[in-house]
């Protein structure tokens, strides 16, 4: 992490000359006048001739009651101070500061310029308390700065509020970028480049070239060091060009160096550290960074005499620069020494360094802020790898249980998406080393070792729809009033309708409309979550499903598999009501292709049939038969990760049959998903079916796809009628309002129509109901919807495909629907066949209608279709085994077939009493 330069105090230098100008103009004291040219003459170079002149002018000041000169004393001091990294300083300026706002009030009367006073201050007490990592505080400074000017049009600002504004979108965007929020700080960025745009002002380049260095930095951190170091050269040749100062050129040089040595470009960083050697032994706040960087390069390019000399002198001038303070850059820094030393198998000295490193964000004397909190969590996470190869198994399962605990603080002041899903892919590793200190344990200690693996897998997995569940339900038991729950849904979709604005077309006006509702929704959320306690308390609830308590639900002949694929190894359980085993796959390249390779031979018809059953039947005893030996089961629930997601269990072979002919099988992301899911009760089995109509001409350009016919659906809907009454919508009837309309009001929805896949923003997949964009149901959109779905099925090509996301799984446009509060999912993985879909689909609801579960049903319907299609080229996989059933199983209970049933039974024992009377 690298802390302020003064381009990330970008306002300073326009501010203080603005402050020069406005003083100089008002002629009222030759003697302030004359200590004020030489404040501003010292205040960057001298910081013993600044505090000298701050207090000539302090004195003068207070004498002549020049309260306009007192506070600017005051506020190029505390610029002074910062850029010379004196907190002795800033404090005592802010205690006075603090003093002098309460006691001066009617002399503020009489200074113009106070709104800029205040402002300036409120950035200056955001830089101070950055420096001490009180992050949460330096954001609500800045935030109130940029309230304090919201409501003055952009044309109407004056210079100083630009600098003002300008300043603390930048420096909030840096804040959420050290903390990991990177999607929200890129936010903030684009925010700044628009308003800076929109200004249009003399130091637009400037300005601009700061915000492309930061950028460059998100994108590092994002690991696509090509696009980050985009951003940082034009930013480096700005600086250079224009003769800014050394920090900028430090923190800009480096950082390039550090992508080339990511992408093991060796010479260029190698070069872009020359350009910075020559700061390194200076005073200045940022030469430490020379030899931090250049220990990795050294290292990278096996140089490895100098490394440890390169270590020792950066975290030698940390020191010097923060005085004795403890302060994450040192940490950082330990860190890197840290990984260095573990790589070359100097595993007591690298956990000496570690345990040094979190001295530095840890303790009594530390700031308990999210920067501390953040890279605590890192280091816990290296703590447990240098354990690991220490072979201390304890205590890697103490430390894992730590950082998770640690993660489950953090995990809710994230509250956008995607940099929630980044802190919980981060995490894998972490869940990784508690697993393999488990199975170290395994053979000494099974009871225990078998708890903690349950625990780490059930942990690792669907946070984000977990915590959705969480939410909705926190929403009813926690007595949040109407209005404010009705004032959530309406910035939601808000936000979702912005959205799909921009989606379909780029728009200065909408963006800026967009980033100021998320901000409020932000700070809507925050209040919410602190006002009522109970409401936080349940969204946020971290416990698990226990194991006994898992066990104590499964059925004698039911078994639940768990998996973790981890970088360098799958480890499952596999659960029963009496029983448990855990096994380790180790993970390899070929193992990685042959899963790659079974599912594309899955979803192509046309696929070697006999290779396939081969590679089916090989995963099979991979992945499944170590703990299916010796059991008599005919279920299974499997609880897939990684590339798993993509498989259709049902299609591996044991022995000579396919899984399905054996076992009903459903999926969920956890046995916890799982218990959460199965608590919403009471639903109706009444039934919504749609199949639009799609003519196969070419749609609006945006939409991306060209929608074929489907001459089956009708039928697979009328079909399903037959077991189910319900409310049957067809052709232009089968729209997207009378869905949003009627679909809360109903127990089982059907949607026999296509669905798109959008793999570069999964959030905008959708479900066609039509042929228009005004037809398209988004994930986005389902967010927002409220359903009382027992079973929702999606008889649509690719339902249940997105992108991976460890942790999560698969983000389709079935997982969608959990969201929107359905019990199960029925989806597909692939393009299906519309003929064998509707097929299928029939027999499927027939089968429930007999009061079978829906994985029970789905595999009766399965091998019904695999039967009747032996002879022919139907039986092939494809067009049977992309369909699958996720969530909660349990059987639908009032059908129209049991129904009938009971009517007869009653008409037959009616007539034989009737019997009975005539002939007694």
């Amino acid at each position: 992490m690298v802390l302020l330069s003064k381009r990330y105090l970008p306002f300073i230098f326009l501010f203080t000359t603005c402050i020069h100008s406005h003083l100089l103009s008002q002629n009222k004291s030759s003697v302030l006048d004359s200590y004020f040219n030489n404040l501003y003459t010292h205040m960057y170079r001298n910081e013993d001739s600044t505090q000298f002149y701050k207090n000539k002018i302090i004195k003068e000041a207070t004498e002549k009651q020049e309260y306009e000169y007192l506070f600017y004393a005051y506020l190029m001091s505390n610029k002074s101070a910062a850029v010379f990294n004196n907190l002795k300083e800033l404090e005592n300026n802010f205690k006075t500061l603090d003093s002098l706002f309460d006691s001066n009030t009617d002399a503020f009367k009489n200074i113009a310029s106070i709104t800029q006073i205040k402002n300036s201050y409120l950035y200056d007490k955001a830089t101070y308390l950055y420096k001490l990592n009180n992050y949460e505080e330096a954001k609500k400074k800045l935030n109130l700065l940029i309230d304090n000017t919201e409501h003055i049009a952009d044309s109407l600002l004056i210079k100083n509020d630009i600098d003002l504004v300008y300043g603390a979108y930048s420096f909030l965007a840096k804040i959420l970028s050290n903390t990991g929020e990177l999607d929200v700080a890129n936010q903030y960025y684009d925010k700044n480049i628009r308003f800076i745009n929109k200004i249009n002002d003399a130091k637009k380049d400037e300005r601009l070239s700061s915000v492309y260095r930061l950028k460059g930095e998100v994108y590092k951190k994002l690991k696509k060091y090509k696009a980050s170091n985009l951003y940082l050269k034009k930013a480096f040749n700005y600086s250079v060009s224009s003769n800014l100062s050394q920090n900028d050129i430090i923190n800009e040089a480096n950082t390039i160096a550090e992508n080339f040595i990511a992408l093991k470009q060796y010479d260029s960083a190698f070069y872009y550290l020359e350009q910075i050697k020559s700061y390194a032994d200076t005073n200045a706040p940022y030469g430490f960074l020379y030899y931090n960087t250049k220990a990795k390069l050294d290292e990278a390019m096996g140089n490895t005499n100098t490394v440890k000399a390169n270590y020792i002198n950066a975290l030698d001038l940390l020191n010097k620069k923060w005085k004795g303070l403890k302060h994450v850059e040192i940490a950082n820094t330990l860190q890197s020494y840290s990984n260095y030393l573990t790589n070359t198998g100097k595993f007591q000295d690298a956990l000496k360094q570690n345990t040094l490193a979190i001295q530095q964000v840890q303790g009594r004397d530390v700031v308990n802020s999210s920067i501390n909190q953040i890279t605590l969590f890192k280091l816990l996470e290296q703590k447990g790898k240098i354990q690991l190869r220490l072979n201390l198994v304890d205590s890697v399962i103490s430390t894992t249980k730590q950082a998770a605990k640690l993660l489950d603080t953090l995990k809710p002041t994230f509250k956008n998406k995607s940099d929630k899903l980044l802190l919980i892919e981060n995490a894998y590793t972490l869940f990784e080393n508690g697993l393999d200190a488990t199975y170290s344990k395994y053979k000494l200690d099974k009871k225990q070792a078998i708890e903690d693996a349950f625990f780490f897998l059930e942990k690792s997995k669907s946070t984000l729809l977990l915590e959705s569940l969480l939410g909705v339900k926190a929403e009813h038991f926690s007595n949040i009033p109407k209005d404010i729950l009705a004032r959530e849904q309406i910035y939601k979709i808000k936000i979702t309708n912005l959205e799909k604005q921009i989606n379909r077309q780029q728009n200065d006006a909408i963006k800026d409309q967009l980033f100021a509702t998320k901000t409020n929704y932000r700070q809507f959320l925050d209040t919410l979550e602190t006002s009522y306690k109970d409401y936080y308390n349940l969204k946020y609830d971290t416990s698990i499903q226990t194991l006994s308590a898992l066990q104590n639900q499964l059925h004698k002949t039911e078994a639940v598999v768990s998996y973790f694929y981890g970088n360098q190894t799958i480890y499952t359980l596999t659960i029963t009501n009496n029983t448990v085993h855990f096994n380790k796959i180790d993970v390899t390249k070929s193992l990685d292709q042959l899963i790659k390779t079974f599912q594309r031979q899955l979803s192509n018809p046309k696929s070697d049939l006999k290779q396939l059953q081969l590679n089916a039947n090989q995963l099979y005893s991979i992945l499944l038969e170590p703990g299916l030996k010796n059991t008599l089961l005919d279920r299974l629930t499997i609880l897939p990760d990684g590339l798993l997601n993509y498989i259709p269990f049902e299609a591996l072979i044991k022995d000579t049959n396919y899984l399905v002919e054996d076992y009903s099988i459903s999926y969920i992301n956890s046995a916890t998903l799982l218990k959460e899911i199965q608590t919403k009760k009471g639903h109706k089995n009444n039934l919504l079916a749609f199949a639009p109509e799609f003519e196969g001409n070419e749609l609006n350009s945006d939409l991306r796809a060209s929608l074929q016919p489907l001459p089956h659906s009708k039928t697979e809907i009328q079909n399903i009628n037959q077991y189910y009454n319900g409310t049957l919508y067809t052709n232009q009837q089968a729209s997207l309002d009378n869905f949003k309309t009627n679909a809360s009001n109903y127990g089982i929805i059907h949607l026999a129509t296509h669905a798109i896949f959008d793999d570069t923003n999964p959030e905008f997949s959708y479900l066609a109901f039509g042929n228009q964009e005004s037809d398209l149901l988004y994930v986005a959109d389902l967010y927002n919807l409220n359903l009382n779905a027992n079973l929702v099925t999606l008889s649509a090509c690719e339902s249940g495909i997105g992108n991976l996301k460890r942790g999560e799984g698969l983000l389709s446009l079935a997982r969608g629907f959990y969201f929107s509060g359905a019990q199960s999912i029925s989806s597909t993985l692939w393009k299906i066949n519309d003929a064998s879909s509707a097929s299928l689909m029939s027999n499927f609801y027939e089968n429930l209608s007999k009061g079978h579960t829906k994985s029970k049903a789905l595999q009766e319907a399965k091998v019904n279709f695999v039967k009747s299609n032996k002879d022919n080229a139907l039986s092939h996989p494809y067009y049977w085994s992309g369909f699958i059933i996720s969530g909660h199983t349990e059987a639908l209970t009032t059908t129209n077939y049991w129904l009938w049933i009971g009517i007869s039974l009653i008409g037959v024992l009616l007539l034989w009493l009737l019997f009975r009377k005539k002939t007694s």
